[in-house]
């Protein structure tokens, strides 16, 4: 099933909230992951995590958080695929940011070298790409594959890396006010619950209403407008 995207602002600050909430989500699924595996919480900032001392499942806790933005990007393609609303699907695999999973197995970095290193003592960086590959680029395929519209591949830039910009600045923000939390605890002084500071768990709970107040009202109503701009392949 082809659709039609409905691009616009509204569209996507919708993608933008996705974006944010799968990566605070990614994020808490490491945090949650590494409280369920030792009965203690480590700390997290915006894009951050450690674990507590002498933790005994540190490769499982590595996991979650990717565990949760493959998730998402493929279960956006399912929707995408089966025609069922394809534009929410389609904002999940944009939100998800899957290709900087990619990006970041390319540079030497990200989760799944962190698993490398800690299982073998190093980065098998060739076989991880090819693993990162595998598992992000389908989705976004099918996303441009199936995407019906008229100026398709300017669209498709545009809604698939564009929500990632915002989250630019969230990074910035993190290196310099949240950072401490995770990389020098002993300097860090802010008000903080579970090993999260108070104001990242405030901006998760204020983009969360924000998307579930408008964002997903836009992308439940764009959806039907883009079943109904479907066409069989």
């Amino acid at each position: 099933m082809r659709f039609e995207l409905p691009w616009s602002w509204r569209t996507y600050l919708s993608f933008c909230c996705l974006a944010y909430l799968v990566s605070a989500a990614h994020e808490l699924a490491h945090h949650v992951a590494g409280y369920l595996t030792s009965g203690q919480f480590g700390r997290m900032s915006f894009n951050l995590f450690s674990v507590a001392e002498g933790h005994p499942h540190p490769v499982l806790v590595s996991l979650a958080g990717p565990l949760v933005t493959y998730s998402a990007a493929w279960i956006g393609a399912s929707l995408v695929i089966r025609g069922v609303r394809p534009v929410l699907g389609y904002g999940l695999i944009a939100g998800s940011s899957v290709y900087m999973r990619l990006v970041g197995v390319i540079g030497g970095g990200g989760d799944k070298s962190v698993i490398s290193r800690t299982l073998t003592g190093t980065v098998h960086r060739w076989p991880l790409v090819v693993i990162s590959a595998i598992l992000a680029l389908p989705p976004i395929y099918m996303a441009f594959r199936l995407l019906a519209n008229r100026s398709k591949t300017w669209v498709f830039v545009g809604s698939m890396f564009g929500p990632f910009i915002p989250l630019l600045f969230v990074r910035l923000a993190d290196q310099r006010w949240y950072a401490s939390n995770v990389n020098a605890p002993e300097s860090f002084h802010q008000l903080s619950v579970a090993g999260i500071p108070m104001m990242v768990l405030v901006l998760d709970l204020l983009v969360l209403l924000g998307f579930f107040t408008f964002g997903w009202r836009g992308l439940r109503e764009d959806s039907r407008e883009g079943s109904a701009l479907a066409e069989i392949v």
